[in-house]
């Protein structure tokens, strides 16, 4: 089946939306509000692209390899370049509801190739076996990696000791003497979500600097001394308030911390958090009050499901109910280029061994 393909700009994106309605996907990243943010990235990096009525996704292009820029690759949603990626993409795909799923991938795959590129890749997908059918109709070879993620029902958690009761028998008791230890009782927990724009300035400050003040010494650093991060997470706070979310969870005198989240479709996507670093040593655990509270919030408001998103951590083992795998997924152009850079790739592997 051929689907016609064209280029747009991200205006376009939003009268696309509006007309056909392909904004009603189940993921918050692929979504109009979302999309602004790729709408920031130099042009140079990236393209929106139309599929058929229904569908746009964005390409990202980088180098495949250091030093030989005719390797050309593309990502979908992302760049490939790390100042850009530091805001990442979940539940990846494309924006819209197309029901011919499999066409659209194979569409956006024959297009990267056509062009040249010698790989596709795909981060943080639920849909795996769409991609990877696409791949074998086009004689690419393709190989996934796998995250795990988690999530948690909403069902009857309307309140603080409700959220506590679905819990392990140890976590409970974590979580209990955490309050106890911070000289408080559980109706001393408080939540606050920013609703002024000087609010949600200072609870972003709040968040930004107990973020940095964890992970400034980190390999990966702190998404908040890179500057697209830090204003585009900003921005969506302030221009879309229906979308993003940020709270502020505090236990008598103390704050515990701050949270951010996007709505999406009844779902509450918890997306970073700066907790009180001064306050996570020994027994108390701070990160676990904020997302009990932030859960008996989010309930309350009759949100149906809570979002750890992917990673692997033990405090989301111990919060969830569910878990979620995402693929990461790669696919070489079956075409010559592909076929050298996959040459190229294996004799740099073998070089390093």
């Amino acid at each position: 089946m051929h689907i016609h393909l064209k280029k747009i700009r991200y205006k376009e994106v939003d009268e696309l939306a509006s007309m056909a309605e392909i904004y009603n996907t189940h993921s918050p990243f692929l979504s109009l509000e979302y999309f602004s943010v790729l709408a920031e990235v130099p042009e140079q990096h990236g393209e929106f692209i139309c599929i058929g009525e229904h569908a746009v996704i964005y390409l990202g292009h980088s180098s495949a390899v250091k030093r030989l820029p005719f390797f050309q690759q593309s990502f979908v949603n992302q760049t490939g370049l790390r100042c850009y990626d530091q805001l990442w993409v979940e539940y990846n795909g494309w924006l819209g509801s197309p029901a011919s799923d499999d066409s659209i991938a194979e569409t956006v795959l024959k297009y990267a190739f056509d062009k040249g590129d010698v790989r596709l890749s795909v981060s943080m997908t639920t849909d795996a076996d769409l991609w990877t059918r696409a791949a074998k109709t086009l004689g690419a070879s393709i190989s996934t990696s796998q995250t795990i993620g988690y999530t948690k029902s909403l069902e009857g958690l309307e309140t603080f000791e409700n959220t506590i009761a679905t819990l392990s028998q140890n976590t409970r008791a974590k979580i209990r003497k955490s309050i106890r230890l911070l000289g408080s009782v559980q109706e001393d927990v408080s939540l606050s979500v920013a609703s002024s724009s000087e609010q949600i300035l200072e609870y972003f400050n709040g968040l930004k600097r107990n973020h940095i003040e964890k992970w400034q010494n980190t390999v990966e650093g702190s998404g908040f001394q890179n500057s697209f991060f830090d204003s585009n997470l900003l921005r969506l706070l302030t221009h879309y308030p229906n979308f993003m979310k940020i709270l502020k969870v505090q236990c008598g005198d103390n704050t515990l911390g701050y949270a951010m989240y996007m709505l999406k479709n009844e779902s509450a996507y918890f997306y970073c958090s700066g907790i009180n670093a001064s306050l996570s040593e020994g027994k108390v655990k701070p990160g676990y009050i904020l997302h009990c509270k932030a859960m008996a919030y989010f309930a309350e408001k009759g949100f149906k499901l809570y979002d750890f998103m992917g990673g692997d951590a033990q405090y989301k083992r111990s919060l969830s109910d569910n878990s979620v795998i995402f693929h990461s997924i790669e696919v070489i152009s079956p075409n010559l280029n592909g076929k050298l850079f996959s040459l190229i790739k294996k004799v740099k592997d073998l070089l390093s061994f």
